[in-house]
């Protein structure tokens, strides 16, 4: 049985690469970061904080893939506040920290947020230093995927795809698949990996009979279940069945690979050991999350933060009322007349009680 989830816009062909060179372990750390470079004494960054903090950040030369845009604050701040307003309109379960939320919700999101921090992670000459305007989100979404609840975490089966299609190197390997992928040879991935549980989904996601991919699969991976908090079911695109691989992650070919079409299927195994050994931020574990954990206090915060920006509804983002929205705001949850009329997590005992004013 092959199961399976994809995020076409997230791919580390510089992880494969430095796999295909053939380059021993001492060689990869030359390459890599050392463990723990996240374990700093500073507090960890707020969600926005974090993702604010790649301002002025610009795609590795390694990605010629990704657009040359030097990003800004206010591309920034579009990427998270529809997080945070819809995280504070329908929270999720009390056992998952508010902050948590925010950070993974964005990273969910098809944003310049998650394609650079994906891209700098996986570039093959990275660094401390170059890794700068990533290390806030990185460290916050590694701290906040620690502190998710053990309800959470997953091991057991999943798939990883990597889209080929013009990205040459990764051509070239799956043209050579057979002294490529050899049992034994190592796959590892230093950004964040999305894998997937859904076997349903395959077929959706390895594109028409011209579309070339990678297919890793793993009897037994480690990571966190991410449906109740990603904002793409959220959005109304469906449940992915999203698996989030904390990095680094390591990996070795455990069987001869298959090409079936322009499709080829490697067996990987994970090692757990190398993973945790080599891990950019380790909370001790008395730090990790071991019970539910409130969100009541969390919420008047984030709406502190929308209204600074002048945002009324954190749900639907309007600046005030119109027509389409409705002209008053829920005195509880603060949304506007329509998002709180049609709102099933609204905990309000009635209905909209007070009108907003430009």
């Amino acid at each position: 049985v092959i199961i399976f989830s994809f995020r076409p816009a997230e791919f580390s062909p510089i992880s494969v690469l430095e796999m295909l060179r053939g380059q021993s372990e001492a060689v990869c750390q030359g390459v890599s970061l050392p463990p723990r470079w996240l374990n700093l004494d500073t507090p960890i960054p707020t969600a926005r904080d974090a993702v604010l903090a790649m301002e002025g950040c610009r795609p590795p030369l390694s990605r010629p893939d990704l657009p040359e845009v030097t990003v800004t604050r206010t591309s920034l701040l579009n990427a998270i506040i529809p997080v945070e307003g819809e995280m504070a309109a329908v929270p999720p379960a009390s056992d998952i920290p508010l902050e948590a939320a925010v950070i993974i919700g964005v990273y969910t999101m098809d944003s310049a947020v998650f394609k650079l921090a994906n891209a700098w992670g996986a570039h093959s000459h990275r660094s401390v230093d170059e890794m700068a305007p990533v290390r806030d989100f990185y460290r916050c979404l590694l701290y906040w995927l620690q502190k998710l609840p053990p309800r959470l975490r997953y091991r057991g089966p999943a798939v990883r795809v990597l889209k080929v299609s013009n990205v040459p190197s990764l051509m070239g390997a799956q043209e050579d698949y057979k002294r490529s992928f050899r049992v034994g040879n190592p796959v590892n991935f230093y950004s964040f990996a999305s894998f997937g549980i859904d076997e349903s989904r395959l077929a959706a996601f390895t594109g028409g009979p011209s579309e070339r991919v990678i297919v890793f699969k793993c009897e037994e991976v480690e990571g966190y279940l991410i449906d109740e908090i990603s904002m793409i079911p959220r959005l109304g695109g469906g449940k992915e069945s999203e698996v989030l691989v904390p990095c680094p992650s390591f990996f070795r070919v455990s069987a001869t690979p298959c090409m079936i079409h322009k499709v080829l299927f490697v067996q990987v195994e994970q090692d757990r050991e190398k993973s945790d050994r080599f891990a950019y931020l380790q909370l001790k574990d008395e730090e990790k999350s071991s019970s539910r954990v409130g969100t009541g206090d969390q919420t008047p915060h984030l709406m502190r933060a929308y209204l600074e920006y002048d945002v009324r509804c954190p749900r639907c983002l309007v600046r005030g009322p119109s027509a389409e929205t409705g002209s008053e705001e829920c005195a509880t949850c603060r949304l506007c007349s329509s998002c709180c009329d049609g709102n099933p997590g609204c905990t309000c005992p009635k209905g909209p009680t007070s009108s907003t004013s430009e």
